[in-house]
């Protein structure tokens, strides 16, 4: 027999690290993070602080996550209110994406009106374009989007 056998030892966190990946690269989001959890290793270290915050943007702990940012208020205004506009917005697009228990049109509006102090006009203008849709994925931007693609997305973008 010419072809031989190869074994290759891998850690365990190796191999959960090379899983992710493959989940991340193919947009499976929700199956990363999941392995995240239940393996204990992440794919990215961002220091004790931001993967605190990381964990709750995932888990969809808005209230947990908008506490953990209010001391950045005080010393980094703008870098605030960009990452308060990225979990409220984040926030309001489950709330639209939730059929069986969105909220009635009153209570969305008030929704929004928070966010208007936090973003561009073109920006508010896009969200309460979302209130004419069925489905927040007839928006060409959001095609893809789900859940835990939003929440993974919201996080990456307060890196920036």
């Amino acid at each position: 027999n010419l072809i031989g056998t190869m074994q290759v030892k891998l850690a365990d966190q190796e191999v959960a690290l090379l899983v992710m990946g493959y989940l991340e690269d193919k947009g499976w989001l929700s199956a990363m993070t999941a392995m995240e959890e239940e393996s204990g290793f992440q794919m990215e270290d961002f220091g004790k602080e931001l993967n605190f915050l990381r964990k709750l943007i995932l888990r969809g702990e808005w209230k947990n996550a908008e506490d953990f940012i209010k001391p950045l208020q005080s010393s980094v205004k703008e870098d605030y209110a960009r990452v308060l506009f990225a979990v409220r917005k984040q926030q309001f697009l489950e709330l639209l994406d939730d059929v069986e228990s969105r909220p009635e049109l009153p209570e969305l509006v008030k929704v929004l009106k928070a966010l208007e102090e936090l973003c561009s006009r073109s920006e508010f203008k896009e969200l309460c374009f979302f209130l004419t849709l069925s489905d927040i994925r007839e928006h060409g931007d959001y095609r893809s989007w789900t859940v835990s693609r939003g929440r993974y997305e919201t996080f990456q973008s307060m890196l920036k």
